[in-house]
């Protein structure tokens, strides 16, 4: 099968985009972005409770409940990961769809992140001049997200001038992920059905 995501480049297809000058002029616009991003992951997500559920050929939602109480999506990966390999042994799954697997988890791990930024952080707000700008940050106790100082030209260690943070997002750059997370949706969901297709579950 082949899954719409890209095979090369992985990582780079989820950077964080370039930092805007220019923020929302309102908040809620953000707040809808947010909401349809982290939406979006979570019905991405809910696709993954089902691949494990299937790889460890279970008859009841014992197995999904299992997996989302897993606290991580890193520790869930493991846990995907680890029964895959053993129910690919098992049924003789092909190196396909082994290989779309790991494919499949590759973009979920990347895209994590950009999850994690989305989910938490904070809207600041802003006047320059008359010009309203809303973005999303980083919380400023977030120390692993943000810089303790500015450096002498005024400048933040972390290049985003005085937010002194590694990102600040915009709701474009918010529908972006959301969009990129649908296609994680849509290539989970068709991994999904073919792995079930080709070896449905016994009864």
């Amino acid at each position: 099968m082949t899954l719409p995501l890209p095979k090369t480049h992985k990582q780079k297809a989820w950077e964080r985009p370039e930092p805007k000058g220019i923020g929302d002029p309102k908040h809620e616009t953000l707040w809808e972005a947010i909401g349809a991003a982290l939406t979006t992951w979570e019905l991405a997500e809910d696709v993954l409770a089902s691949i494990f559920s299937h790889v460890v050929e279970s008859k009841s939602s014992a197995a999904k409940r299992a997996f989302g109480a897993i606290q991580s999506h890193r520790g869930r990966t493991e846990a995907l990961v680890a029964a895959a390999e053993v129910y690919f042994a098992v049924h003789q799954v092909s190196d396909e769809l082994q290989e779309d697997l790991r494919l499949l988890l590759d973009h979920f791990g990347y895209a994590s992140a950009r999850r994690n930024e989305v989910a938490h952080a904070v809207i600041v707000n802003f006047k320059v001049s008359t010009v309203e700008h809303n973005f999303l940050v980083p919380p400023e106790h977030s120390s692993k997200k943000s810089s303790a100082f500015k450096t002498k030209n005024g400048e933040s260690s972390a290049k985003l001038g005085v937010f002194q943070t590694d990102y600040r997002y915009t709701s474009q750059d918010i529908f972006g992920f959301a969009s990129k997370f649908e296609l994680l949706l849509t290539a989970a969901k068709e991994y999904l059905h073919v792995l079930s297709s080709s070896h449905p579950r016994q009864h």
